[in-house]
């Protein structure tokens, strides 16, 4: 994992201002491992430029509060959200996936 951390991955401003716990699980922790590795770290390095991720791992409360999909990947560490800015950049950014 060269451009993204596990606590960068599972941050969620909106877990912090509920007092909900989202560290991952052993399993999702592994999953998100997979993800950097085999798409984010290599995502970056063709754009260049830093990524910033707007949603990463959800705990199944964290997933509730924002009411998302029960299926959601983001519960087992297999999805994140990501942005670069500007309509323009998330544009060449998406041209790159």
């Amino acid at each position: 994992m060269k451009y993204f951390t596990i606590n960068e991955l599972s941050h969620s401003d909106t877990a912090v201002a509920r007092g909900i716990d989202n560290y991952p699980t052993a399993e999702a922790i592994h999953n998100l491992i997979k993800l950097v590795e085999n798409i984010l770290d290599q995502l970056r390095e063709k754009y260049g430029k830093p990524i910033r991720l707007s949603s990463g791992y959800r705990s199944a409360i964290l997933n509730r509060s924002v009411n998302g999909a029960t299926s959601s990947q983001h519960r087992v560490g297999e999805a994140t959200d990501i942005t670069v800015g500007s309509k323009e950049e998330n544009r060449k950014l998406f041209e790159i996936i």
